[in-house]
């Protein structure tokens, strides 16, 4: 069974990761966690006696509240909740705590929202930036503004340099949702694919023509609006330097916070 872990601050704007995951989590029989990450619900071995009552007070409280919000989402989507849990915790700051939880239990995806960012937080990294870039399983990246739909779509968005592989990985999931799986690639020369027609045609494969008058992004997005997937996959490269990172954002973030759809990021292998 695989496990997706959902983290959530319980703002209205977190909501669409739980809306997602219990859609994705529907078909692949999964076991989904709703965590919410919170300090004032942490105790260690040198916490005194009398403030571990308090603690627990609040941890009960807060697992409570996030109890009444999972379940009110299962209602509203008009699915049976079958195997999920809710979970308060917290390690050592928001990013730390969620790559932890995932690790020490086997997640196999972590769902989260996407927020605008700006200012210092669009320089430095905002928390689901610095999630993507740390986590050590796929994250699916979800708009803030998402609404519940079957997952019937893939556009897989690929630079072709292992096709075979990440294409495999994706059909895993989508054969998982009877899904239908489309692939895009963007390139200066159409004649540079090494690709027969059969190929092609196996892959569900569109070769697209890059527009010099647009960045690739925004070519993508253009892509993803016009043909309206139920989920875009990538696959992206994790050694980024401190330059690269502080400098120039990657073709990954700019989806990341510019797509209308949930977008899969994994990384090469």
């Amino acid at each position: 069974m695989k496990k997706i872990l959902v983290p959530t601050d319980m703002t209205n704007r977190s909501k669409a990761a739980i809306k997602f995951a219990i859609q994705l989590a529907k078909g692949l029989h999964a076991e989904v966690t709703f965590l919410h990450v919170n300090k004032h619900g942490y105790e260690t071995e040198w916490t005194e006696p009398e403030q571990r009552a308090t603690i627990k007070m609040r941890k009960e409280h807060l697992q409570e509240q996030l109890e009444n919000l999972v379940l009110e989402e299962y209602e509203l989507q008009n699915i049976i909740p079958i195997s999920y849990q809710t979970t308060i915790f917290y390690h050592f700051g928001i990013v730390n705590s969620i790559v932890e939880y995932a690790k020490a239990h086997g997640c196999d995806y972590i769902c989260a929202t996407t927020h605008a960012s700006d200012g210092w937080e669009r320089l430095l990294g905002s928390d689901i930036d610095n999630l993507v870039r740390e986590a050590s399983v796929p994250v699916f990246c979800v708009p803030y503004n998402y609404e519940p739909q079957p997952i019937t779509r893939v556009l897989y968005a690929s630079d072709m340099e292992d096709y075979e592989n990440e294409l495999a990985t994706i059909t895993n999931l989508a054969q998982a949702k009877n899904a239908k799986i489309e692939s895009v690639h963007f390139t200066e020369d159409e004649q540079q694919v090494p690709l027969t027609n059969r190929e092609l045609q196996h892959l569900n494969l569109n070769i697209v023509k890059k527009d010099s008058t647009l960045a690739l992004a925004e070519q993508i997005a253009n892509t993803v609006a016009d043909r309206r997937p139920s989920l875009v996959v990538m696959f992206t490269k994790r050694d980024r330097s401190l330059y690269e990172m502080l400098f120039k954002v990657s073709l990954t973030r700019k989806l990341m916070f510019g797509l209308h759809a949930p977008l899969l990021i994994c990384y090469k292998t």
